[in-house]
């Protein structure tokens, strides 16, 4: 995933050509999300930076002169994507887990590990309900067709380019079954903004940027609060999967937390 910063006055031909340009090569492969980011000092008071996504295609050098002729400036590479598609705005330092700023990146960047997911989980939520409704009445059935539909490694980019088996679908069935409180610390919750849902968050003990088989299955998947998902992504933490298929979460060298 990697972030492209544009100004106010190219960023509507950014998005009607699918391509933006640069004097260095970004380091991205085919199928990358691109985050496209207005930059600050063009934006209008209260908006938000990031606004719409594509997917990278490749990088050329531009030998033609195509960036002079679509913005008026000559750069050295083209960016070509493919893909734009609008997504509720936002701004990366409001969702982002890891510490890095972004602010001082000119042209582009690549994203963080860390910070792909909650991006991914912002820009593919689903508040509206789960992909499998059709199962909740039987959790049994339920965790079945999520481990069925989840049993190969992810493809993470073109899941998510194709608005494919999303990945706060499964958030919301694994909160459905395993409920809000957190399996660390036995916090319960608290109610999200006007709302009388109680918030929680779920961590993927295995990162889906690792690409390894089976992790968007239930296994993979455990209830937390925010405090203790970032103790998991920073703290001083051992895990291992025993042989009954629980996780075993240590802390500071402290006996182990077995989760249920």
């Amino acid at each position: 995933m990697i972030l492209i910063k544009v100004a106010a006055n190219t960023i509507e031909d950014v998005i009607a050509n699918s391509k933006s340009a640069s004097n260095t090569i970004p380091n991205a492969v085919k199928g990358d999300i691109v985050l496209i980011s207005q930059t600050i000092n063009t934006l209008s008071r209260g908006d938000k930076s990031i606004r719409y996504i594509m997917s990278f295609d490749e990088c050329y050098e531009d030998l033609n002169n195509e960036s002079e002729k679509l913005w008026g400036k000559k750069w050295k590479y083209i960016i070509s994507c493919s893909s734009v598609q609008p997504i509720e705005a936002f701004n990366l330092e409001d969702i982002q887990i890891s510490n890095h700023n972004y602010k001082p990146v000119v042209t582009h960047c690549k994203l963080h590990s860390e910070d792909e997911e909650a991006v991914a989980s912002w820009i593919f939520n689903d508040e509206n309900g789960l992909e499998f409704n059709d199962f909740l009445n039987d959790s049994s059935e339920l965790l079945q067709q999520i481990d069925a539909r989840y049993k190969g490694a992810p493809d993470y980019k073109e899941r998510m380019i194709k608005y494919f088996s999303r990945p706060t679908a499964i958030r919301n069935a694994v909160v459905t079954l395993k409920g809000t409180k957190c399996q660390l610390c036995g916090y319960e919750g608290f109610k999200k903004k006007n709302s009388d849902t109680l918030y929680c968050e779920v961590h993927h003990m295995i990162e889906l940027n690792k690409n390894a088989p089976k992790t968007l299955q239930t296994w993979n998947l455990i209830v937390v609060c925010p405090t203790c998902h970032r103790r998991l992504h920073y703290g001083n933490m051992q895990s291992q999967l025993n042989d009954d298929n629980q996780w075993e979460i240590s802390f500071d060298g402290l006996p182990p937390i077995i989760l249920s």
